[in-house]
């Protein structure tokens, strides 16, 4: 059994930045498996290249920090019956000021609540900070499909189990969404 990383936007697409810095200090975006509520409803905004002619655009599927992914009503509307048992769907505004992402329209960061425990702390490649190279207990690993974070790891990665990847593949292209990325870890 293989586990996936999953990735808002690859190579090609914008990043997506919080429009307000008290969002980062105050780690509204902080993606840790435990469910969130948010009072006031966050922004974000493309991100500019300094050269507009290089300026990437906007996924479906788009990165904002860490183990997060920002999905357009499109992705929502595609993958939300799928991933709404593991997670969170959490509205966002975008500003786009520029129009290169397509103008203001509302956003949803998916909150992974789904914690399964995995990881072989004893086998995993660590530094000062902790697990930078997870190496899973196969035995541990769900057969059914599954999207979930590790408690070792829950600020970091989206992880997959391979039913999971294999149906997200499958949505994902049944839509046309662009910008996911995923990549074997084990």
């Amino acid at each position: 059994m293989k586990v996936w990383s999953w990735y808002g936007a690859g190579e090609g697409y914008t990043v997506l930045l919080p429009v307000r810095d008290e969002d980062i200090f105050n780690d509204v975006f902080v993606a840790d498996g435990q469910p969130k509520s948010w009072t006031t409803r966050p922004q974000v905004k493309p991100g500019i290249e300094r050269v507009t002619k290089k300026q990437k655009p906007l996924g479906d599927l788009s990165p904002l920090a860490g183990a997060s992914i920002i999905f357009n009503a499109k992705a929502r509307s595609a993958l939300e019956s799928f991933l709404a048992p593991f997670g969170q769907f959490l509205e966002l505004g975008l500003i786009d000021d520029t129009g290169f992402a397509g103008g203001d329209q509302p956003l949803f960061f998916y909150n992974v609540t789904n914690l399964i425990s995995c990881i072989d702390s004893k086998s995993s490649e660590k530094d000062e900070l902790g697990i930078v190279v997870p190496v899973f207990t196969k035995a541990a690993i769900p057969e059914d499909a599954q999207v979930f974070k590790d408690p070792l790891m829950p600020q970091s990665n989206i992880f997959l189990n391979d039913a999971a990847h294999a149906e997200l593949e499958i949505r994902i292209d049944k839509a046309g969404l662009r910008g996911s990325s995923f990549r074997m870890i084990g």
